[in-house]
């Protein structure tokens, strides 16, 4: 069981932090009698809303691996030992995901995991869409038309999406719109606003917040 002072909005972590979060649990285990412990972290939980092809998560180009995963364990490597049990694990969890970004995280972590000896790597996820709920050129005849006609290709100014992305970004085809925001891997109808005179008007616009790897973040 943990407490508030066990959790963290941010996963870019002060050392000031690291050190108010070890005082805190040194207190607890302190308080249920494990004096003798040491007052490091052993588990630590990485949460994310949702993730459509695991890219932003993890990655390998250029020869380098590169992904929120790995900056956050380049981040606090320097702090095993001081504030993180060494082999600590580190449990990265989505509340949604889809079948495609499950397997490719979990086949990249291993990857990495096999390259990072100071870590432990556990993915779980709350809720797996099914390659089913994907629509592409397979689908329903007038859906697919209706989502190819209406296109508007002004949205390609966003260099990073690439082009004829009708079914989103990396054309992930997702019919997906979160609480906060809609994924630029749903069907770009669903979000992506246009500028010609038969322009997209979305139903669900998205914020655009700073983009990485195609995804904005």
């Amino acid at each position: 069981m943990i407490s508030n002072e066990q959790v963290v909005a941010s996963s870019e972590i002060t050392v000031k932090k690291w050190t108010d979060l070890k005082d805190e649990l040194r207190k607890l285990l302190d308080t249920r009698g494990h004096a003798s412990a040491e007052a490091t972290f052993k588990r630590i939980c990485l949460i994310d809303d949702f993730t459509a092809s695991g890219s932003t998560m993890v990655r390998y180009e250029n020869n380098k691996w590169k992904g929120k995963l790995h900056r956050f364990c380049s981040a606090i490597l320097p702090h095993v030992g001081q504030f993180i049990a060494k082999r600590a694990l580190i449990h990265v969890h989505h509340y949604l995901g889809t079948e495609k970004a499950e397997a490719k995280i979990d086949e990249l972590v291993s990857a990495y995991g096999k390259e990072v000896s100071n870590f432990q790597f556990l993915i779980s996820f709350s809720h797996v869409l099914s390659g089913d709920v994907v629509v592409d050129d397979a689908a329903d005849e007038k859906l697919v038309s209706l989502i190819k006609s209406h296109y508007d290709k002004s949205i390609e100014k966003n260099s990073h999406l690439g082009v004829d992305v009708w079914y989103g970004y990396g054309q992930c085809g997702l019919p997906v719109v979160l609480d906060h925001n809609s994924p630029n891997n749903s069907i770009a109808l669903i979000w992506a606003r246009g500028e010609h005179a038969d322009a997209m008007r979305p139903l669900f616009p998205r914020k655009q917040r700073h983009v990485q790897h195609g995804q904005s973040v």
